[in-house]
């Protein structure tokens, strides 16, 4: 039971990194792939790692961050910011009605 809740709390941070990246990549109107060439991360290592099915390594979040011109604790705080706050990245589905 234990080592599941750690596996849904790691899962649930890998989500809010995912997120904070994405708002980067929209803010900045880019794509995976142009991320990808920027930061030399493979593509769908990429995608994977944005949609909180992999966990980025800190070297990869190193290289997000310079690609955007931040520091890696800005990215770190917005993935915390956004996983307090109980960002979903499905919407959540309606229980049926009694």
């Amino acid at each position: 039971m234990v080592l599941y809740m750690q596996f849904t709390a790691l899962n649930s941070y890998s989500v809010s990194v995912g997120a904070a990246v994405r708002l980067l990549m929209a803010q900045h109107q880019l794509t995976v792939k142009a991320l990808s060439q920027r930061t030399s991360i493979g593509q769908s290592t990429l995608s994977r790692s944005l949609t909180g099915r992999r966990p980025f390594t800190a070297d990869q979040l190193h290289a997000i961050a310079q690609a955007f011109g931040r520091q890696l604790s800005e990215i770190v705080a917005m993935a915390e910011a956004i996983d307090q706050a109980g960002f979903s990245p499905t919407p959540h589905q309606s229980e049926p009605a009694s």
